[in-house]
């Protein structure tokens, strides 16, 4: 239930659903024992290479369906997809890998190592869309590093000294993702406008418009508008969302404009099964370059962040905008604390 109120996660999912299911009637039949299964003319030297011919052949049947398909990709088959796995799973993916190939060549699998095989088999199709599979891929990794992890200190003749090890090592994970996901990212430029939490002064600046702002009002860094129209929640927005476009009143989509997109099309997965113009965010960029006057949309207050020194921040890329331009030479200040200024309009 989270994952299907959390944007897309929750198809990630399926697959591992299905694995579950398969694995359920393949135990449930007994199909490895079944007459029909023993009927089978396989040769012996390759029926007792089977438990793990199947794993192989599955992972380069799923892998390959993108690739030669042109389904499931988010950028491109080409993308170097292991760049952002590799940080995302940190230096637990040296241990995950040597779990994985334990699973692959090990003949007798318990449920559970099976089923996290199977899932992980059945992503693989997914593994180009990268936004969302970086969420499910480490996991299933944890699952692997822990059984590599355990091999290692199992097998070792100096079991003491081995568990050490792999306590420093798993310390040494969380000081390796702690700093790619947060400090480094922190120290980048973009991190200047775009961190991914609410900072004491946008909170202050939130509660400030709500208390003294009654009109509407835009911004031209979108991230950071957001957080502060979560605060903020007695002005009215004009923010790059067009559900909240419209319940503001500032849009009146044309349904006719949009199209539905038949399930069976992996589009649909992603359009939310209809694809068309996106009417907000052409109003809200319109704004911000002044090719529509704010007044026209009764939006009466510019809210600025700071750092983006006068540009329109979006995933579009950054440009400067007109209407902190205007802002700037003809309007007044009439807040200003932290990172945060805001203009008054009219």
């Amino acid at each position: 239930m989270l994952l299907l109120a959390t944007h897309h996660m929750f198809y990630f999912l399926i697959p591992i659903v299905f694995g579950a299911l398969i694995l359920v009637l393949y135990n449930k039949f007994k199909i490895s024992t079944h007459p029909l299964f023993s009927k089978i003319n396989i040769t012996g030297i390759i029926k007792e290479r089977l438990h793990y011919i199947l794993p192989i052949a599955g992972f380069v049947i799923m892998f390959s369906i993108p690739f030669f398909t042109r389904r499931f990709l988010e950028v491109s088959r080409f993308a170097p997809i292991h760049i952002s796995y590799i940080r995302y799973i940190g230096i637990l993916i040296i241990p995950a890998l040597g779990g994985l190939f334990y699973l692959i060549f090990r003949s007798k699998r318990s449920l559970g190592e099976q089923l996290l095989l199977l899932s992980t088999i059945l992503l693989t199709a997914l593994i180009y869309q990268v936004t969302y599979m970086k969420f499910f891929i480490p996991i299933l990794a944890m699952g692997f590093a822990g059984i590599g992890l355990v091999n290692v200190i199992m097998l070792s003749k100096k079991y003491k000294y081995a568990l050490f090890s792999t306590i420093i090592l798993l310390v040494l994970a969380i000081i390796f993702s702690g700093y790619y996901q947060f400090f480094k990212y922190d120290s980048e430029e973009g991190s200047l406008y775009n961190e991914r939490h609410i900072e004491e002064s946008s909170f202050i600046a939130g509660k400030w418009i709500k208390n003294n702002l009654k009109n509407s009002a835009i911004s031209h860094d979108n991230l950071f508008g957001t957080r502060i129209l979560a605060i903020s929640d007695t002005t009215h927005f004009l923010d790059t969302s067009s559900n909240i476009d419209q319940i503001y009143g500032f849009i009146e989509p044309n349904l006719t404009e949009f199209k539905k997109i038949p399930l069976t099309n992996e589009r649909a997965w992603f359009a939310r099964g209809f694809e068309g113009p996106d009417p907000g965010e052409a109003l809200w960029y319109k704004v911000n370059l002044l090719d529509k006057k704010p007044m026209e949309l009764n939006i009466t207050y510019v809210v600025e962040n700071t750092r983006a020194n006068g540009n329109i921040i979006w995933r579009h890329g950054v440009k400067p905008s007109n209407l902190l331009q205007l802002a700037y030479n003809e309007k007044d200040n009439i807040y200003h604390g932290g990172n945060v200024r805001v203009w008054k309009l009219d």
